[in-house]
C-alpha cells in the first residue's frame, strides 16, 4: 500500500512539474476556449486573425510556431486550437482522437463552431486558417461544409482525397467514417482563397496529392494557389518559412 502511495505521489509530482514547464513554455499565451475547443491566444493585433490547426503527432511545436507567428506578425492575432480529443499543459479538448478514423462530422463540426468562436471574438475580422496534415484535412473539408467562417485557408501537406491516400498506404480505404475535403469542393464559396502547400521530398503525404487536390479546386473554379517546396520533406521546421511567406501574403 505505501508504495502503491508513493509511486502515486511521484506520478503526480512528475506531472505538475511538467504542467508548471509547459505553462512557463506558453507564458506568452493567453488560455482560453473557443466554442467546444481549448486553445491560446498569441498577441493582440488588430489585423486578421490566425488560426493553427495542429496535426496528429500533437500540438506542441505548434505552439511554440504559434508564439513565433505572433512575433513576426504583431498586427495578428495567433490561436493555436486544441483539435477534438486533443490534450496539453492540462487542458483536453471534447472529441473523438485516435490516429485512425477520426476526421468524423462530430469532430470537423466542432472545429467549425471553434473556428466561428474564435472569429467572432476578434470582431469578425478575417479569418486564416492553417492545417498541416489531418489539421489541413479537417480545415479543407470545413471551408466546404460550413462555407464562409474560414476567409483563407492554407493547406499543408493535406492528403486531400482521403480514400485515395489510404488506399495508397494501407492498401484499403480504413478510414470510412471520415469526411474527406475532395468530396465538397463544389460547396466551397469563391470568395474563400486556398493556399496548398507541400514538399516535394514529402515521402508520406508524397505531392501528387497536393497537386492532385490543387488541380481539383482550380477545374471547379475556386481561387486556389499552389506551391511546391523544393527539397523538402514532411516536417514543420522545414516547411515553416515557406507557410510563414503564405500568411503574410494572406495578411495583405
Amino acid at each position: 500500500m505505501g508504495a502503491t502511495i508513493f509511486c502515486f505521489s511521484r506520478a503526480l509530482r512528475l506531472f505538475l512539474v511538467g504542467a508548471i514547464l509547459w505553462a512557463c513554455a506558453i507564458g506568452g499565451a493567453q488560455a482560453g476556449e473557443f466554442g467546444p475547443l481549448e486553445g491560446w491566444t498569441f498577441g493582440t493585433g488588430k489585423g486578421p486573425t490566425v488560426v493553427v490547426v495542429h496535426e496528429g503527432h500533437g500540438p506542441k511545436p505548434f505552439l511554440g510556431w504559434s508564439e513565433r507567428l505572433a512575433k513576426q506578425f504583431p498586427s495578428a492575432t495567433v490561436i493555436a486550437i486544441l483539435r477534438p480529443g486533443f490534450r496539453m499543459g492540462g487542458k483536453q479538448s471534447p472529441g473523438n482522437r485516435t490516429f485512425r478514423d477520426h476526421l468524423t462530422r462530430e469532430n470537423n463540426a466542432m472545429l467549425a463552431e471553434a473556428l466561428k468562436a474564435a472569429k467572432a471574438r476578434h470582431g469578425n475580422r478575417r479569418l486564416i486558417a492553417v492545417g498541416q496534415y489531418d489539421g489541413a484535412l479537417q480545415v479543407g473539408t470545413i471551408i466546404g461544409t460550413f462555407p464562409g467562417i474560414v476567409d483563407h485557408a492554407i493547406l499543408v501537406s493535406c492528403p486531400c482525397d482521403l480514400p485515395r491516400w489510404r488506399i495508397q498506404r494501407k492498401k484499403i480505404n480504413n478510414w470510412t467514417s471520415s469526411q474527406s475535403p475532395h468530396d465538397y469542393v463544389r460547396q466551397i464559396p469563391s470568395s474563400t482563397r486556398i493556399h496548398m502547400i507541400g514538399g516535394a521530398r514529402d515521402g508520406f503525404i508524397p505531392v501528387t496529392h497536393v497537386r492532385r487536390h490543387a488541380k481539383l479546386l482550380k477545374k471547379a473554379g475556386k481561387n486556389v494557389k499552389l506551391t511546391v517546396v523544393p527539397r523538402v520533406g514532411f516536417k514543420l521546421a522545414q516547411l515553416e518559412p515557406t507557410i510563414n511567406a503564405a500568411i503574410a501574403e494572406a495578411m495583405r
